[in-house]
C-alpha cells in the first residue's frame, strides 16, 4: 500500500479550509472491492439516520415533476441555511437555490418554455422566497403556470400587516414560515 499527495477541502463553521495531507492509496486490484457488507449497510441507512424528521417515500410523492426553487439574498450567509437545504433534497428530487432574483427569474421562465415545447411530463415548481422579497415577486409569480406554491420564509415581522392581508388574495401562496421544520412539513404535506 503507498501513498498519494491530496488534497481536499472541508467546511465547518462556515469557514472552507483546504489540507494537502498523505492519503492511502490502494493496488488497482483492490478498488471496488474494498467495502464491506457491513459498511454497504450503513451507507444505505445514512439518510435515514440524518433525517428520521422526514421519512418520505419520494418515489411515491413526486408523480408529477416536482422541484424546489429558493430564492433569498442572504442565502448563502446564514449556516442554518445549510441543513435545511440538505432537508429539501432530501424530499423533493430537484432543489435549486438562487440568491440573485434576476437569475431565479430567468431560471423560472426557462421552465415554462421547456414546458410549453415538452409534450411529457410538465415540471412544476414549488418556490420558497424571502419575507422581504415576497411584496414585490408574489405578483409576478403567481399566474405563472409552472408555479405551484409559493412559501414565505423568514422573520414575519418584514411582512406588514397591510402585506398579509394582500397576500390572501394569492391561492398559491401556502403561508409564511418563520420555522424551518414547518417549512419542510408544509412542503411535504403539499407534495400529496
Amino acid at each position: 500500500m503507498g501513498s498519494k499527495n491530496g488534497k481536499y477541502d472541508f467546511e465547518h463553521g462556515g469557514l472552507s479550509q483546504t489540507r494537502n495531507e498523505d492519503l492511502p492509496s490502494f493496488p488497482s486490484e483492490f478498488n471496488g472491492s474494498i467495502q464491506t457488507k457491513q459498511s454497504r449497510k450503513d451507507i444505505t441507512s445514512i439518510p435515514t439516520c440524518i433525517h428520521q424528521d422526514i421519512l418520505i417515500d419520494r418515489s411515491a410523492l413526486n408523480a408529477e415533476n416536482l422541484s424546489l426553487v429558493w430564492l433569498d439574498t442572504d442565502i448563502y450567509r446564514r449556516s442554518s441555511n445549510i441543513d435545511m437545504e440538505v432537508k429539501l433534497k432530501n424530499l423533493m428530487n430537484y432543489v435549486r437555490l438562487f440568491d440573485r432574483v434576476d437569475s431565479c427569474e430567468r431560471y423560472i421562465k426557462q421552465i415554462g418554455k421547456m414546458n410549453n415545447n415538452n409534450n411529457v411530463k410538465q415540471e412544476m415548481l414549488f418556490v420558497i422566497i424571502s419575507t422581504t422579497l415576497a411584496p414585490t415577486l408574489i405578483p409576478h409569480l403567481h399566474d405563472l403556470t409552472q408555479v405551484k406554491y409559493i412559501y414565505i420564509f423568514g422573520k414575519p415581522k418584514s411582512i406588514s400587516k397591510a402585506h398579509e392581508g394582500w397576500l390572501k388574495k394569492y391561492n398559491k401562496v401556502k403561508g409564511i414560515f418563520s420555522s424551518s421544520r414547518i417549512l419542510i412539513t408544509q412542503i411535504a404535506q403539499d407534495q400529496n
